[in-house]
């Protein structure tokens, strides 16, 4: 995940910041902040299930 996305899923995700907060924050349109956001999302979810199908024997998957 690109910095500008993982700084615009960290604000949302974890910090609770709505997206008109971070595009004032971050300086960038809302549709810009929505847009890391959802990449970001979809990188993270891809990045997270990878580690699940290379998980311990007797996981579930």
């Amino acid at each position: 995940m690109s910095d500008k996305q993982g700084i615009v899923v960290r604000l949302h995700d974890l910090e609770g910041h709505t997206i008109q907060e971070i595009a004032r924050i971050i300086g960038c349109p809302v549709g810009t902040v929505k847009s890391r956001l959802f990449y970001g999302r979809h990188e993270f979810k891809e990045i997270f299930n990878s580690l699940g199908q290379k998980g311990r024997p007797g996981s579930v998957h």
